[in-house]
């Protein structure tokens, strides 16, 4: 039980900070490769906990080749968030490092697990390989319940896009010689307008009543909640249309 909690812990504490530093990239960080080996050293050690319900041995000698590739990460990354913490070129943030303690405690335990069970059975003492029957099918149990959930809340409640239909107010702007339409939102909780150059747009407001008009966007809803509006595409009447917020120079 305590080899399973180590290595799922560890996995999770540490996949989730690897990942964020490999979501970075959006924002323009450069790709690392050895982010990428460590991620897999931490999926290794996710699988080396599930191992573990069911063979030991085998569990600890995953985790030490998960662990190794982790290390690979973290032993530069360590000594260079130390080295600009003592510099004052970083602040301290002290559960940044809690991924890195889980590691040692990890890499401790299946090395120091290792060489004990070998003396065991170099004294023929009995071994236990794995944990009861009844742990591992709580385990397995929980662990299913906890895809289904994810899944469901992946699919119906997180990141639900939807298109709503909201009345606005129009007016044509003018920027030099370039004609804009704003579209301010009457009841669209949390947004305030759109923009667009589209012709076809300006040309449908300009020979329509621009006091009765209705826009379908697209709204991303994280539980019921308007997350974000999706810039990708509006729709006026039968006109599609990309529209923007800030107006381009």
């Amino acid at each position: 039980m305590n080899a399973f909690l180590i290595y799922i812990i560890t996995a999770i504490g540490t996949g989730w900070q690897l990942s964020q530093q490999i979501l970075m990239g959006v924002w323009g960080k450069p790709s690392n490769p050895i982010e990428y080996l460590a991620f897999a050293g931490s999926m290794i050690l996710l699988v080396s906990a599930y191992v573990a319900l069911f063979s030991l041995s085998r569990a600890r000698s995953i985790a030490i080749v998960a662990s190794a590739l982790l290390w690979m990460f973290y032993v530069p990354a360590s000594i260079n968030a130390i080295t600009g913490i003592v510099s004052g070129g970083h602040s301290l943030v002290p559960l940044a490092f809690i991924p890195i303690l889980l590691l040692v405690i990890t890499t401790g335990y299946s090395v120091l697990t290792a060489f004990r069970v070998r003396r065991q059975k170099a004294s023929d003492v009995t071994v236990h390989d794995a944990p009861p029957k009844k742990f591992r099918r709580i385990i397995i149990v929980f662990t299913g319940l906890t895809i289904l959930a994810v899944v469901f809340i992946s699919v119906f409640l997180v990141g639900v896009e939807r298109e709503v239909a909201a009345p606005v107010d129009c007016t044509i702007e003018h920027e030099g010689d370039r004609a804009i339409a704003k579209m301010t939102f009457q009841k669209l909780e949390g947004f305030q307008y759109i923009e667009t150059d589209s012709g076809e747009v300006l040309a449908y407001l300009r020979t329509n009543d621009l006091r009765n008009v209705i826009v379908r966007v697209s709204l991303t809803y994280d539980f019921g909640k308007a997350r974000a509006l999706n810039l990708n595409y509006a729709y006026l009447g039968n006109i599609k249309f990309r529209p923007y917020v800030e107006r381009k120079p």
